[in-house]
């Protein structure tokens, strides 16, 4: 029997989502194969729970002008990107790592970047022998959602595929897949008719 461990945040649906739906998707491609999803920020530790899941909701809604800073003092910036990475790898590993250990799985699949950075992490270190799987439903941030150490990235939008390579290094592996969004968004739609389920004129 297959296990594998899904990673994933409970920060919004932007990352639940993917990880329910890859369960689902597993579990029916193959019955018997046992699907585990764990919240990665628990593992981490309660510091990452509280900068991640709680404070994104007090700065949204009031101090939006916060965000944007952070987003290019960590994000924007190669040097305070790097020291952030390395610190969330220093911080991170221990509590992942036991996890990992505790479900003992065949293959690991992140679809958070702070739990993917921890894997890369761990995976190039040698402290980790599963493989890990990243999964990436975004477009923008690659320097967070793909890390060298992983061993197959799956993107949504093919066109992040360079962006990731350039992150993750030439020889990573990246597959542009299916699978990581609610099924019916799969199935081909009348143009009339979901514009009218919208509520938005018939033309245009």
């Amino acid at each position: 029997m297959t296990r594998v461990l899904i990673l994933t945040a409970s920060v919004g649906e932007g990352h639940d989502l993917p990880a329910r739906t890859l369960a689902d998707q597993l579990r029916s491609e193959d019955p018997s194969v046992d699907v585990v999803v764990e919240d990665g920020l628990r593992a981490m530790g309660r510091g990452f729970v509280l900068v991640n899941e709680r404070a994104p909701g007090v700065v949204f809604f009031r101090f939006r002008w916060l965000w944007d800073a952070a987003f290019w003092l960590f994000v924007g910036l190669a040097p305070t990107r790097r020291a952030t990475q390395a610190l969330v790898r220093k911080l991170g590993s221990r509590g992942v790592l036991k996890l990992v250990t505790e479900v003992s799985p065949d293959v690991v699949v992140s679809v958070y970047p702070m739990t993917t950075e921890v894997l890369g992490g761990l995976r190039r270190s040698g402290r980790l022998a599963v493989p890990v799987v990243a999964a990436i439903t975004d477009l923008a941030m690659m320097h967070y959602w793909a890390a060298p150490g992983i061993d197959l990235h799956l993107i949504t939008h093919p066109e992040s595929a360079a962006e990731v390579q350039q992150v993750a290094g030439s020889d990573t592996v990246v597959r542009a897949v299916h699978g990581l969004t609610r099924p019916e968004f799969g199935e081909p739609r009348d143009p009339a008719e979901a514009r009218r389920a919208l509520r938005l004129p018939l033309g245009g």
